[in-house]
């Protein structure tokens, strides 16, 4: 998980310094999330190739959350946050069907599950502080 490990916390504090350090750790939560979902339906389901797998392939999945440090930019970042959630999303497909060794089929629906629990995960995480922060000023 070494490698992995360390795609992640680039992409996240690459992401930081453009969409701020929530936005980070939704990434990182996101990720661990997800790969343990996509571990635990392969193991149900099918021919799963491990946890460390899991962790490895979606941690480059997150890689093209990277474009998010351009998404404060004032018109393109709109551009570039939906180019975000598009090429991760198929990013997480991919490797959802590696992982999970499935038909492509069942890695759409396994992935965007997976990918939905991301964008939860994160939506949650930065809506969450943005409350608490407002409820303590």
């Amino acid at each position: 998980m070494g490698d992995a490990s360390l795609v992640v916390l680039g992409t996240a504090a690459a992401v930081a310094l453009g969409a701020g350090a929530r936005v980070a750790l939704a990434l990182l939560g996101g990720w661990l999330a997800s790969a343990g979902f996509v571990w635990l339906v392969g193991a149900v389901g099918s021919s799963a190739r491990g946890l460390g797998a899991s962790f490895s392939a979606l941690a480059f999945a997150n890689v093209p959350q990277i474009l998010l440090l351009f998404a404060n930019l004032p018109i393109a970042g709109i551009a570039f946050a939906w180019m975000a959630l598009v090429w991760g999303w198929l990013a997480y497909v991919v490797a959802t069907r590696e992982v999970v060794s499935c038909a492509t089929s069942r890695a759409v629906v396994i992935g965007s599950a997976t990918y939905g629990i991301r964008l939860f995960f994160a939506q949650t995480l930065v809506a969450g502080a943005s409350t608490l922060a407002s409820l303590s000023s």
